[in-house]
């Protein structure tokens, strides 16, 4: 049940947090209610035993509603905390309510799944990590340098997916990983990253697969 609800959260708060969502999120309470439903619906599908368990619902909706809330105005009223620790401690209260949902409700009986295991590390090195790595090269840079959603961001995304997918094959596949880096100059011609950003996306994928490995084996 933990990774089903964190895969549940990882989609939610990443690839179906779109940018219309986030958006109306920032302009009210409204917003957060939808992406807290959303994130509710999804859990609830991903832990089918909770149907009937209302209480579980109302944990999962009040909760994530009054953290986003509490996120989105404290980043208003003091806009140098919307930074890495902000994200990570945003990211941390999410965990620690599906935990705290885990102990009262788990279902011992469920395997962990392989399948939703590999999705969520999947999701965090490619949808998540745009989030992420933008936080990171902020605090590096020291101030914004880029927007967070455009198409090289989605591109970097599928660029570090694919990275983490070629850390679960055999070595010889390691080979690839220079032709991989190699696309974003030839897609993206006028755009020119610092060895520093680079570096920085590459190391989160790579992080995710051995971590992952780490997980399975």
């Amino acid at each position: 049940m933990f990774w089903q609800l964190i895969f549940a959260h990882l989609l939610t708060d990443f690839p179906l947090q779109l940018e219309t969502i986030f958006e109306l999120k920032k302009r009210g309470i409204f917003g957060i209610m939808l992406h807290s439903g959303m994130w509710t619906v999804v859990a609830i599908i991903l832990a089918p035993h909770l149907a009937l368990n209302l209480l579980s619902w109302g944990l999962f909706f009040v909760s994530h509603t009054i953290i986003d809330w509490l996120k989105i105005k404290v980043t208003e009223i003091m806009p140098a905390l919307d930074n890495l620790w902000m994200f990570l401690l945003d990211q941390i209260l999410h965990i620690l309510v599906i935990y705290i949902a885990c102990w009262f409700w788990s279902d011992s009986n469920e395997p962990v799944s392989f399948i939703i295991l590999y999705l969520c590390f999947y999701i965090i090195s490619g949808p998540a990590g745009i989030i992420l790595n933008f936080y990171i090269k902020k605090l590096f840079y020291g101030s914004e340098t880029s927007v967070i959603v455009s198409k090289e961001a989605y591109y970097f995304a599928g660029e570090r997916m694919a990275i983490f997918t070629l850390i679960l094959l055999p070595y010889p596949f390691y080979f690839c990983l220079p032709l991989l880096l190699m696309g974003r100059g030839l897609i993206f011609t006028e755009r020119r990253d610092s060895a520093l950003d680079i570096a920085i996306s590459t190391a989160l994928a790579v992080f995710c697969g051995l971590v992952f490995i780490l997980f399975i084996k």
